[in-house]
């Protein structure tokens, strides 16, 4: 077991040279930096507060220990996830690849687990899915258990189109 976590970390380590080779870290306002790791090729305009996405997401201590490794939905800026993984994705572009590092003390989720203390934490985020301006942009067919996909059919059930009143 302590040799698999050994070979992971390692692994996490040549992941992490790589990809500074392609880019530097970048400071944003909230204290969080972050650095691309890989450019989407979907040709959407980059994600703003205030948008559903979705995203694949690793989060790891700074010596390569990954604690959780998950998918999830959420809207840009309605806190319901870390303040490092929701500043993290302004600006990208599905199909992105980046990595966020919180800075100490910031917010970070419960379900991740227990942090020790003094450890910033780093998370690996793939932009999945989002919705832009009435389409949703995604890296995989959607299916119906789709997250945006469900949001878009009750919007245009509800909100836009033509409404369904049982002929």
């Amino acid at each position: 077991m302590q040799r698999r976590t050994a070979r992971r970390a390692a692994a996490y380590q040549v992941r992490r040279g790589a990809a500074r080779a392609i880019a530097q870290w970048k400071a944003l306002p909230s204290g969080v930096r972050v650095r691309d790791e890989t450019l989407g090729e979907q040709g959407d305009p980059p994600v703003g507060n205030g948008q559903t996405v979705r995203v694949d997401y690793a989060v790891y201590l700074a010596d390569g220990t990954e604690l959780k490794r998950a998918s999830t939905s959420f809207k840009v800026g309605g806190g319901a996830v870390c303040e490092a993984l929701e500043a993290g994705v302004v600006g990208m572009r599905v199909g992105d690849c980046r990595w966020v590092r919180a800075p100490l003390g910031m917010r970070h989720s419960a379900a991740i687990g227990p942090v020790p203390p003094g450890e910033a934490l780093e998370y690996r985020v793939i932009l999945t899915g989002a919705v832009h301006h009435m389409q949703i942009i995604t890296l995989e067919k959607q299916g119906i258990d789709d997250p945006l996909q469900m949001a878009w059919d009750f919007g245009q059930r509800f909100f836009g189109g033509k409404r369904d009143r049982g002929a």
